[in-house]
Parts: C-alpha cells; structure tokens; sequence
C-alpha cells in the first residue's frame, strides 16, 4: 500500500512539473505545452465543480484560482493514471517507472534551484529599490514590496542564500549527492515557502510544491536517516535509481546524463554571459518649480496636480510623484543622449542648467505634466538606505 501510495505521489509531481508553467528562459518550454494539452481536462474540471472557466494557458498564473483547480485536476488524473498502470502490469511496471519518475523530479527541482540561485547570485531576484520606491511612504508600500526591497538592500544576503541554492540544486543532479541535496533543499524551500505566506507573495502554490518534490525526493531514505541519528543504526538503501545492465545502456546513459547537465547550467547561466540590452539608468529628480519654456527661468503653475519628484525606473518607466504622494507611470524608452520617447508618441529630454546645481526636464505630449520644468538631481547613492555601514559594537552607531 506505501509503495501505491508513492506512486501515485510521484505521479502527480511529475504532471505539475510537466504542466504548470514556468518561464524558462532557454530551454523549451515543454510546461506551457504539457499546461496547454492538459487544458481540456483542467477546464472541464473547473466548469463541472467549481462553475469557474478557465479560458487559457495565461489563466494557470501564479497562485491564480484557475491555478489551483489545475492542481486538483493533476491529483484526479495521477489517480486516474496510476491505477490503470497498477491494474495492468503492478509492480514490474512500477519497479521500472519509479527511479525514472524520482530522476525527472530531482533534475527539475535542481534546474529551478539553480535558475533561482543564480538569480541572487547575480542580483537578479533581489536588486536595490528604484527611486520611486526609496521615495514612497513605509506605510504605502505592500508586505511583498517591503519584503523584497530590504532583502534587496543586502547583496550578502543575496550572494549567500543564492549559493545555498545552487549548491542544492547541483547536489540534486547527481545520485550520490541527492539525498544530501535533498534536505538541504527542503531547508530551502521551507524557508522560502514562510517568507511567501508571511509577506503574501504570490508564489505560495510554487513554492510549496518544490517543497513537497524536495521531501519526496528525501523520503525512501528519512527511516535510515532517523536510525543513524536517533538509534545508532546503519541503513543503507542499495537500491540503485536507475538500472543499467550493459556497457552500451552505461555509454547512452552518460551521454544523456551529460547533455542533460549542460542544458541545465545553460539555462541556469547563459542569461548572465550574454550582453543586455541597454535600459534606463534609475535616477530622481525633486521638482523646484515649472520654468519657461526653453529657459532656466521661474515660470508659472498651471492648473494640474503639483508634482514633486520625477523618477526615472530602470524598467522603462516615467514616473511622477505629486505633492499628495500619488504616483502616475508612463513607458519611456532611450532614443538619445538624455532624450526618451513617451507612451510611444511623446518625449522627455532631460538638460542641465549649471546653475546652483539645477536642471530642466522639459515634457511633451503629456497633457498633465507638459512644459519645462526645473528640477535638481536627488543623490540617491547617499541615502542611509544606501550606504554599506557594518557595526560590530552598539557603541559604533553612535559614531
């Protein structure tokens, strides 16, 4: 009954790695087609019990309703599936199948572990707040937001948990070293798991099923593992995850093991070594007043909402923030020395006065903030937020 059980388990895993999508970057995105073809089940499902229509692959979205009633389609058709192999060949199907479905779960869970690990590595997850953010009042800011602009304050924090996980996800590629990578994955993923239902962060479905890959990956081995710590027993499963029985089978197997580890770490990698494209530096701007038009000179109000700083969001944004501390977006993108296009019909240049420090950024086609305005550069490298300050004693943040 265990061995069913874990089966069916396993069986289930291997469907949501195989349909819940995941924006992989390199790799073909076989997730979005096994999400795309398993569509019909998942929309039946949901209209019969849940009177909900779920329309499309982009409606299987993190934590999304149509999300979580995919998930409970999986469990319906692992159930499906695994008794009709169980009644039709039990266990010489199941011997065969079980270390081939433990192996896909291990490889998929070391890829995104790896993919996320990297990601801090290289301050791709976590990266220092945009000006519009530093500028918000701590009482605006969202739980998720506030989460993940202090964690990105501290590239230590990144560059450490970011290793922990590549190590993890590494660990999981190889036999050997799996029911190690293992643990320390649940370690992992049940630290993540907290910080997404603590913040609110909407990847708490995700995240808690790499969590159960992870225990389930370590589970064949937990009793040995219980011995050896609690009982003073030695328990060693000999029982190899793959069987090969010829040097021929060995040879295709390494060949696979080998292109299968190489597209990993490309996917993992490859990101970070190809050139990127140029973006928006992040800069901000306190407003002093509007000036006249094509002068540095004072001008006068108009009618309109008063802003009070402009920022400029490294994602291609243009972003004002009024003096009632509203925040109005518009897309921007680089056609110049200092000059952006608007919302694909305007444009925003940017000049400097060299005059007490101040500068103009003059405005078009925008109808509530069209004009010339004088503004002065907010030095966002000396913001305390900012600076890399490490106190060993109370006494030396007194200094």
């Amino acid at each position: 009954m265990k061995k069913q059980f874990y089966f069916f388990w396993q069986l289930f895993l291997v469907l949501g790695v195989l349909t819940i999508p995941f924006p992989f970057r390199i790799i073909a995105n076989f997730s979005s087609w096994g999400a795309w073809l398993s569509l019909p089940v998942t929309r039946l499902f949901s209209s019969v019990f849940f009177g909900h229509s779920v329309g499309s692959v982009k409606e299987l979205s993190s934590d999304s309703l149509g999300l979580y009633i995919h998930v409970l389609s999986l469990a319906i058709m692992a159930l499906a599936m695994g008794g009709l192999i169980w009644a039709i060949g039990k266990e010489n199907i199941l011997s065969r199948l079980r270390p081939w479905l433990n192996g896909l779960l291990a490889n998929y869970l070391g890829l995104i572990l790896l993919i996320y690990g990297f990601d801090k590595v290289f301050g791709e997850q976590f990266y220092f707040p945009e000006p519009n953010t530093l500028f918000t009042p701590l009482g605006q800011l969202t739980k998720d937001i506030l989460f993940w602009s202090t964690m990105g304050t501290s590239h230590t924090y990144q560059l450490v948990t970011g290793l922990v996980e590549v190590l993890a996800g590494l660990m999981l590629l190889f036999r050997k070293s799996r029911f190690a990578g293992s643990l320390l994955a649940i370690a992992v993923m049940a630290h993540i798991s907290l910080i997404n239902f603590s913040f609110d962060i909407s990847v708490k479905l995700f995240s808690s099923f790499l969590l159960l890959i992870a225990i389930t990956l370590s589970a064949p081995n937990l009793k040995g593992l219980w011995q050896f710590l609690f009982q003073n027993k030695i328990s060693v499963n000999h029982k190899a995850e793959t069987t090969i029985t010829s040097k021929k089978t060995a040879l295709y197997y390494a060949i696979g093991k080998a292109v299968l580890l190489a597209l990993i770490l490309i996917e993992g990698l490859l990101p970070y070594l190809q050139a990127k494209q140029p973006k928006v530096v992040s800069t901000a701007f306190a407003v002093v007043c509007p000036a006249a038009p094509g002068s540095c000179s004072l001008g006068q109000y108009a009618e309109r909402e008063t802003p009070k700083r402009f920022f400029f969001h490294s994602k291609g944004y243009f972003i004002v923030q009024t003096e009632q501390d509203s925040f109005y977006d518009h897309r921007i993108e680089p056609i110049g020395n200092s000059l952006y296009r608007l919302d694909g019909k305007g444009s925003i240049s940017i000049g400097n006065c060299e005059k007490d420090g101040v500068w103009t950024i003059e405005i078009e086609s925008l109808p509530q903030w069209s004009g010339n305005w004088l503004v002065r550069p907010i030095p966002l490298q000396n913001l305390p937020l900012n600076r890399s300050d490490f106190h060993w004693t109370i006494e030396s943040y007194k200094d």
